[in-house]
């Protein structure tokens, strides 16, 4: 029979050793997180002063809705979690006033960013494109 002071050791250190297993989560992943999606950037002189506005970004006809709010001197931006894959993405993007009436639009290619902030053999893979609307343009940002 073992002492109880035994024991109790080898119940400590089952329970270290099931916490260097990362429970679940491979040897060496961390658990950093990173949002898959596009990142819309619209200069502030194509939006109206203190509005609100709807953004619509499909990618390969998949489609998400996000908004922008204005930020004093800079591009307004939204970030808008819609699906990608990797590689290229055909981009149809809207953005309207609170009244519905369209502001701004593109349509175009971007080529998917695919990081891996814990490690390429670990979760999460995110994908994001960046782009930016200027005079009735989608360009990469």
């Amino acid at each position: 029979m073992r002492s109880r002071p035994v024991k109790q050791l080898l119940v400590l250190a089952a329970a270290l050793g099931l916490g260097a297993c990362g429970g679940g989560v491979p040897r060496g992943c961390t658990l950093k997180d990173c949002g898959s999606g596009a990142t819309v950037l619209l200069p502030r002189l194509d939006a109206p002063d203190g509005a609100t506005l709807a953004v619509r970004v499909c990618a390969d006809g998949r489609c998400q809705d996000g908004q922008m709010q204005p930020v004093s001197n800079s591009d307004l931006q939204a970030e808008v979690a819609v699906p990608l894959e990797d590689g290229s993405v055909e981009l149809e993007i809207t953005v309207r006033d609170e009244r519905g009436t369209l502001v701004a639009r593109g349509r175009g290619a971007a080529t998917v960013q695919v990081t891996y902030p814990n490690g390429p053999d670990c979760l999460p893979v995110c994908r994001r494109v960046r782009v930016r609307l200027a005079d009735g343009q989608l360009v990469t940002a």
